[in-house]
Parts: C-alpha cells; sequence; structure tokens
C-alpha cells in the first residue's frame, strides 16, 4: 500500500520537523525512492536517471508513485489501498514528474509509466488492446466506478485534494496532502464569500464547483477553533483540514502512532486518534453560521466613535463584510464630546517659606504581593518647602505611627527645625 507507505512517511518527518530537525525537499525525494520495494525498480530507475542536473522535488515524486499505483491497479493488480493524488492541469512536460497524471504524463507512458509495448496492452474496461483501461474512452462499468481509486485536482495547479467518495460524515480528516480546508455544509461559515475559484476533478472525469470560501467554527476539545479560508465544494464528502495550511498559519501537527495532536506554541488546540486509515476529529461540533444584519450604530460605538467617513473607507475596503449600510443614528457622545468645556481656574500654589513647615502624608497599601521582605504597605512624607519625599515600606498598616517617630527623629535631626503642620487622611 503505497497511500499508507507515504503517510507513515510524512508521520515519521514531521515528527522530526517538530523536534527541529529538517530535511531538504530533494533529500525526502531520496528517502522516498530508496524506501521503495525492488518491484518498484525499474520507476526508481527512470526518475533517477531523468532529473539530470535539476534537483529532485518530494511533491514530483510523491504524485509519480501514486500515479503509478493507480495504472498497476487499473491493469489488473490487486491494491487495496485507496490513492489519492493531484491531477495538475496546464504543467509542460519540462517540470519534472510533479504534479499527478496529466494528459502529457499519460501520453508519455516510455518516461512517466510503463516500459511495455502497447500493442500488446490489453484494455480491462473494453477489452480491446493498444491502449491502458484509464486511457479507454469507452463507458466505465458502473460496479468498476465504485471500487475505483480517486483522483482529486483542481484546473488551479497546485491546489489538491484527498479525499474517499463515501456518504457525507460530519467528521474532520487531516490531510497531509491537501493544500487547503474543505468542507461540502455551506451552513458551516461565517463571512462567506461566494465565487468561482476552479474547479476540482474527480477519478471518473467528474468536476465540482469551488462555490466559495470563507472561515468554518468548530466546537473540539472543549474549545473553539476557527479555520480560515475554507473552500466549499458542495459535491465533496469528507471535510478536510489540511496539515499543510495549517503548517503556514503557524499551527503544529504531530502524528505518533493512532493518535494525532494539533498546538500552536504552548497551547494544544485539538487531539484525537486514528479510524480506520484515517485521522479523523472526535465528537465535533460546528458553530452554525447566522447571517445578520448587523446595527451601525453598534460598530460606530465599537469602533471608538469613528466618524461616518472612517467608516465608508472601510466599508469600501470590506473591513465590515456584515454591514449592508454606513448610516447611523446622530450620536449624543459625540456631539458632547466635541462641545468646548470651559476650564476651570487654577490657583497658583504658594510654598510655605521654610523646611518642615507643612509636611503631607498619605498611606498606600495592601499589595496584591509581597515584596520579598514581606512588606504589604508603604507610607510617605513630603515636605512643602522643598518637595522631598520620604518614603517608609510597611508589614502592617499599624507600623505608619512607628514610622512618623523614626522619621521625625530623622528630618528634625539633619535640619535642626521642628515639624510645625502634618496633613494626611487619617489613613494611617
Amino acid at each position: 500500500m503505497v497511500a499508507q507507505h507515504l503517510n507513515e512517511l510524512n508521520i515519521v518527518t514531521t515528527q522530526l520537523s517538530s523536534v527541529g530537525i529538517e530535511f531538504d525537499d530533494e533529500v525526502r525525494a531520496f528517502i522516498l525512492l530508496s524506501s521503495l520495494p525492488e518491484s518498484w525498480n525499474a520507476t526508481v530507475t527512470a526518475v533517477s536517471s531523468s532529473s539530470g542536473s535539476n534537483k529532485l522535488k518530494f511533491d514530483d515524486v510523491r504524485d509519480l508513485i501514486l500515479s503509478e499505483e493507480i495504472r498497476w491497479k487499473e491493469s489488473g493488480e490487486s491494491s487495496t489501498s485507496s490513492v489519492l493524488h493531484t491531477e495538475s492541469r496546464g504543467r509542460s512536460s519540462n517540470k519534472g514528474y510533479g504534479g499527478g497524471r496529466s494528459k502529457e504524463r499519460r501520453s508519455n507512458s516510455k518516461n512517466h509509466h510503463s516500459f511495455q509495448n502497447s500493442k500488446t496492452i490489453e484494455c480491462w474496461n473494453c477489452g480491446k488492446v493498444g491502449h491502458y483501461k484509464n486511457q479507454c474512452k469507452s463507458a466505465r462499468k458502473n460496479h468498476e466506478d465504485k471500487a475505483e481509486a480517486n483522483v482529486a485536482s483542481t484546473s488551479r495547479g497546485e491546489d489538491a485534494l484527498i479525499c474517499s467518495l463515501e456518504n457525507k460524515e460530519e467528521s474532520w480528516v487531516l490531510d497531509s496532502r491537501a493544500s487547503f480546508h474543505a468542507t461540502s455544509q455551506k451552513e458551516f461559515f461565517e463571512n462567506y464569500v461566494p465565487g468561482n475559484l476552479g474547479k476540482v476533478y474527480l477519478g471518473n472525469e467528474q468536476s465540482c464547483e469551488i462555490a466559495g470560501k470563507g472561515a468554518v467554527k468548530i466546537k473540539l476539545n472543549g474549545s473553539v477553533w476557527k479555520l480560515k479560508n475554507v473552500r466549499h465544494i458542495p459535491d465533496l464528502t469528507k471535510n478536510l483540514i489540511s496539515v499543510g495550511q495549517l503548517a503556514n498559519d503557524g499551527y503544529i501537527t504531530v502524528f505518533h502512532g493512532d493518535n494525532w495532536k494539533i498546538s500552536k506554541g504552548a497551547m494544544t488546540i485539538a487531539r484525537g486518534r486514528k479510524s480506520g486509515t484515517l485521522y479523523k476529529t472526535e465528537g465535533a461540533c460546528h458553530l452554525i453560521a447566522v447571517a445578520m444584519n448587523e446595527n451601525p450604530n453598534l460598530w460606530h460605538r465599537r469602533l471608538g466613535h469613528m466618524s461616518e467617513k472612517g467608516m465608508r473607507i472601510m466599508h469600501s475596503k470590506r473591513k465590515l463584510p456584515s454591514l449592508r449600510s454606513i448610516e447611523f443614528d446622530m450620536c449624543e457622545d459625540c456631539i458632547l464630546g466635541k462641545h468646548k468645556r470651559v476650564s476651570f481656574q487654577r490657583s497658583e500654589r504658594i510654598p510655605k517659606k521654610e523646611r518642615l513647615e507643612f509636611v503631607h502624608s498619605d498611606v498606600w497599601g495592601p499589595t496584591t504581593v509581597s515584596s520579598i521582605g514581606g512588606k504589604r504597605y508603604f507610607v510617605t512624607f513630603i515636605d512643602d518647602h522643598s518637595r522631598k519625599v520620604w518614603t517608609y515600606f510597611l508589614k502592617n498598616k499599624s507600623e505608619v505611627f512607628e514610622a512618623f517617630k523614626i522619621w521625625k527623629a530623622m528630618v528634625e535631626n539633619e535640619t535642626g527645625l521642628k515639624i510645625k503642620k502634618l496633613r494626611s487622611d487619617n489613613g494611617g
């Protein structure tokens, strides 16, 4: 099972990457080729000799191997793996072996697929010679359509989906080869943006439209997880989470045995167990997005009482997609806030003529965290003439008077003057 082998190889490289061990793309390609059994020697030789001075790309080698296994299956050799790969349309043949089974690759059997004489090949679909079953233009048999591999691709080249066409289900599947998140359930989306975003081509040559994209919120493991840039594909049968897109968004996906975990920094976003051959979410439920015509007055207040002109600029740049209109009512707070207020007359402070003639004192505390010495309060003494400040830290508020006596003896001894007046708020 090549698909299972690739999945195990991806798990190992992902685990190594999570601990800081990275492999060059060409090294990964050589590791993949060297791990294939002897039955693949012809393919390995063809790939190695055709690369020339160009570096091998892991994605190209992987897609070629998957394409070759599909050809073997359609030629009658048994395989139990559900092989899925990308059909990248519009790529030229000078880009190597990447991109799946394009028309150019199917026509270039000498370098890409079979080394047999095409005149002796018998089609397993129509019974005629000269072509393979996947090249047959006759209608496919119904019972074989159900068992054929699922080949998914898009007309945009690099966008790939991997899925088995079974009954639709609510769980999400972690897909290491998908280029984007995807679901068929439109009601899952919020900030949904409809549009023609390309097509997905399935194994029976039928195409599925990408009808739009948006964000989807999933309640998983007791927390809400927001997936961004999720594609809406109405005919898709599985909800896909792209491991590659998660990596681009700063998430780390770790596969360990039958378990998987997605984290960002020190926080675990989601976790689950393997179900069959797929890594699926367990007990996930979706927060259905409800279309609402939000009140522009509410957004005016949310944006710090922004002007109508500023809100129109933001709306024109699609920064406020939930608003249909920017017209809001007259804001009383804005009117009062822009009124000119009469200033209070400030009286000039006349400092005292001598030191210690007038002293201000205040007590602060308790603090929520004690100092290293266990202090939770402090008391200040401020001389009105010199504005000099003395500060004493206290463990308890009852120590204020003792601190005052110590300070009084010190300053009167230093200055030779007596304290004439002390003002406080009776906090001590």
